[in-house]
């Protein structure tokens, strides 16, 4: 044995445990790697899994949880002789107080111990589901289409006969072409559709907004696409490629006099125009027939056209430098905003647009001269003034007799004396008492 194992001189306590001695050359190397320690740090990653089959018999199986559960996965599809992806897995709850199984899809990439498979005292079963799993890259969508003659959005199902289940799998890496090709496929309503008229969106239901939008630059994850999530497809009527400066934006005309907005349209803008050279208004001459000199037009928030208060825009755009671009700040026109525009001709009546102000203030406090008296050092001062051949000649006055407050300061000097003088009292002689008892002790001592 090495000398080493006796350095310690404390008692041998002998447990009933094997016990494990490699030899080596030279043991003072204590940081070297050897096999023994090797071997056990690797069963340290070993986790003891249980799964429960599709026939609902329980089986153990240990696997390294460092490894993904695509991996694992793989090791389930060769014992099962199966296509890795026929069958989900789903993870048990960690609480008692959730019932629900936690469905392990788009999970691939996660190790075990990330998923909580290398728990040191409760181990979370596992269950096989045989049904289709998610493939990577893949996640179930629900999808409306948008009618064309009555603009409402029809709910898509894929089985008609269960109406329950409206989730459709799709490939988020997808691009452009390829995911308009996907939706034609769907067929909601029987007929073909032409994969080139299609417009994929992003909307909101309860809200009834619409949003983002898929150009040919994106892919179906730029959208930024997540479980459940509603996706639109409006079926225009015109072949169209969205492209990454277009945008869909809805406008509506103002009138003044009314004092409220006509009908909201959709209609695709190209943002690289800029905002005062004249371009966008020859756009909205040749979009609504209103002369380029006479057209305003603004981007505003929805609140303002459904309160009817378009007065209150900057219709000048005074705030907007003239080389700003749609695209760009301080505009930054994006996919579903509103952009109101009006004949310049009505007159605006009531409140209008006023110019923002600055928030400086203007106004500068008066300055005082001020005397500052150090406690002690009163009586010094007092005789450097009666010394002091400008108090009698009547030279300049001092800057608190400027400002005519020498007597408020000299009392106010005065009074903190007196109050310094109150809260620090003179410490007086006490009669002090002696201890009898301990008097008493220590000469009996």
């Amino acid at each position: 044995m090495p000398d080493s194992l006796d350095d310690n001189s404390s008692p041998v306590q002998w447990i009933n445990r094997e016990v494990f001695v490699e030899l080596c050359e030279d043991y003072s190397l204590k940081h070297a790697a050897y096999k023994t320690k090797t071997h056990f740090q690797e069963l340290s990653y070993q986790s003891e899994i249980k799964y429960i089959k599709f026939d609902g018999s329980i089986n153990t199986l240990m696997f390294d949880n460092r490894k993904t559960l695509g991996d694992l996965r793989a090791h389930f599809a060769e014992m099962l002789e199966r296509d890795p992806y026929s069958f989900c897995m789903e993870r048990e709850p960690l609480s008692s107080y959730i019932a629900k199984w936690l469905d392990l899809s788009n999970k691939d990439g996660d190790t075990l111990r990330q998923l909580d498979f290398a728990a040191r005292f409760r181990q979370p079963k596992l269950r096989l589901v045989d049904k289709p799993g998610l493939k990577p890259g893949q996640m179930k969508i629900k999808v409306k289409f948008q009618d064309r003659a009555t603009g409402e959005w029809v709910t898509y199902f894929p089985n008609k006969d269960d109406v329950s289940d409206n989730l459709v799998v799709v490939d988020t890496t997808a691009k452009y072409d390829q995911v308009r090709q996907f939706f034609a496929d769907l067929k909601p309503s029987g007929d073909d559709l032409d994969s080139q008229k299609l417009r994929i969106r992003k909307i909101w239901p309860n809200s009834g907004s619409i949003k983002e939008a898929l150009d040919e630059t994106m892919t179906l994850k730029d959208m930024n696409v997540y479980d459940k999530m509603w996706v639109g497809v409006q079926i225009l009527d015109e072949p169209e490629v969205l492209k990454k400066t277009d945008r869909l934006v809805m406008i509506c005309q103002w009138f003044p006099e009314k004092k409220k907005c006509g009908e909201k349209m959709e209609m695709k803008i190209d943002a690289t125009m800029k905002v005062k050279d004249g371009t966008l208004s020859k756009w909205f001459e040749e979009k609504f027939g209103i002369e380029a000199e006479h057209v305003r037009f603004q981007k505003t928030h929805s609140y303002y056209i459904n309160q009817g208060q378009c007065a209150n825009l900057d219709w000048e755009l005074v705030e907007i430098p003239a080389s700003a671009t749609l695209v760009r700040q301080p505009v930054l026109l994006k996919h579903g905003d509103s952009i109101v525009y009006k004949d310049n001709r009505e007159k605006e009546t009531g409140a209008v647009y006023v110019k923002r102000s600055s928030f400086k203030f203007s106004s500068r406090r008066a300055e005082r001269g001020i005397k500052i008296h150090a406690f002690g050092d009163a009586e010094k001062d007092e005789d450097k003034d009666e010394k002091s051949p400008s108090s009698s000649a009547g030279g300049g006055a001092p800057a608190e007799a400027e400002s005519g407050e020498e007597m408020n300061v000299v009392g106010a000097v005065d009074e903190e004396k007196m109050e310094y003088v109150e809260e620090n009292p003179k410490i007086e002689e006490m009669n002090v008492i002696p201890d009898y008892v301990t008097t008493g002790s220590n000469i009996a001592s």
